[in-house]
């Protein structure tokens, strides 16, 4: 009784550790991408090098990650894509990934981190407002003229169910239209609860999963660029090879047990 009190104590001593570090280190963080904004005339790709930096340090620093990663991120212009299982899978993906994330809206109104996200190239969707959705296509199409990168959950939500869900075509027709080749990526943990299936919300999901323990495995692998040709063909083989790879990277966490 006297162990559990005292890790229970624990526990919440590094939940708040954590939360406080992570807070303050964003800040920090966020104050540095709005000057170099205001500063920089072409602030994104220096923004992306902040951005990466803090995705770097609060993963592996403050929440203590392993992370098994296999394959190489691409250079050149892609639409790079993921199953989704966590509210932290964009953090840990930008830790390789160099693109223009899409991310949901209440993120925006985030005291400062809205802002700076703003400037490091997140665009913003309201996945419940179709006037959003439009213009968050729109902001895709608009970052592939550019000849920016885009990296995005197709699913559109995260979940607990074994193998993807419903991929949401959209952007696979900006990146068709556009000539743009896609990137499929997939993700795992080995302890399920860290899924996040909406029932808390997403703060204290975030620090209950990842504040808790000692370290959070994790898997990310990395495919093969699929060529432009139509959306329909590259939703297909991208969805058919993360479903693969969530295979293999579930049946590698069973042996680990």
């Amino acid at each position: 009784m006297l162990d559990s009190v005292i890790m229970t104590f624990r526990e919440k001593l590094r939940v708040y550790g954590r939360f406080i570090r992570f807070g303050l280190f964003t800040a920090t963080i966020v104050f540095r991408v709005l000057i170099n904004a205001y500063f920089n005339k072409k602030p994104l790709q220096k923004g992306m090098d902040i951005r990466q930096e803090w995705a770097n340090k609060a993963i592996s620093g403050i929440y203590k990650f392993r992370i098994d990663k296999k394959g190489q991120v691409p250079q050149g212009q892609h639409l790079y894509v993921s199953n989704h299982r966590s509210s932290i899978d964009p953090i840990v993906l930008l830790q390789d990934v160099r693109a223009s994330p899409v991310s949901r809206a209440d993120v925006e109104h985030y005291p400062l981190v809205g802002r700076g996200s703003k400037a490091t190239g997140i665009i913003f969707v309201d996945k419940e407002n179709r006037r959003s959705r439009a213009a968050t296509l729109q902001a895709i199409e608009a970052a592939f003229k550019r000849g920016e990168s885009v990296v995005l959950f197709p699913e559109g939500k995260t979940h607990a169910e074994d193998l993807t869900i419903r991929f949401h075509i959209g952007s696979f027709r900006a990146a068709a239209e556009h000539n743009v080749p896609v990137f499929p990526m997939a993700i795992d943990y080995k302890v399920r609860e860290d899924y996040w299936t909406h029932e808390d919300p997403f703060l204290v999901h975030f620090n209950k999963q990842f504040g808790r323990r000692d370290e959070t495995q994790c898997k990310v692998r990395f495919g093969q660029s699929i060529a432009p040709s139509t959306p329909e063909e590259m939703m297909a083989q991208a969805q058919s090879w993360i479903n693969g790879q969530i295979e293999e990277m579930r049946e590698e966490w069973k042996r680990d047990f």
